[in-house]
């Protein structure tokens, strides 16, 4: 049985597959990211935590600097329409 467990102070939340599923779905998720295909199983697992994770604070980073974009966007509006 394969686990994906993250756990934030007292929560955790937990993902289960069968061995063989999560294999294929890591080697296939490594082979889209042009990852270690040819790896050891532990040199893919790492690769595969490893990558989730910077992908995930990558999605972060995209959400807050697209949030900072329309804010300014706003405020550029408001101060271009400011006759004071």
């Amino acid at each position: 049985m394969a686990t994906l467990a993250m756990t934030v102070g007292a929560i955790t939340s937990t993902k289960t597959a069968t061995n063989a599923n999560a294999n294929a779905i890591i080697s296939g998720y490594i082979e889209a990211r042009h990852g270690p295909v040819g790896g050891t199983p532990q040199e893919k697992l790492d690769w595969f935590i490893n990558d989730l994770v910077g992908y995930v604070r990558e999605q972060h980073a995209l959400l807050k600097r697209q949030k900072a974009i329309d804010l300014a966007a706003v405020d550029a509006y408001v101060a271009a329409e400011n006759w004071t």
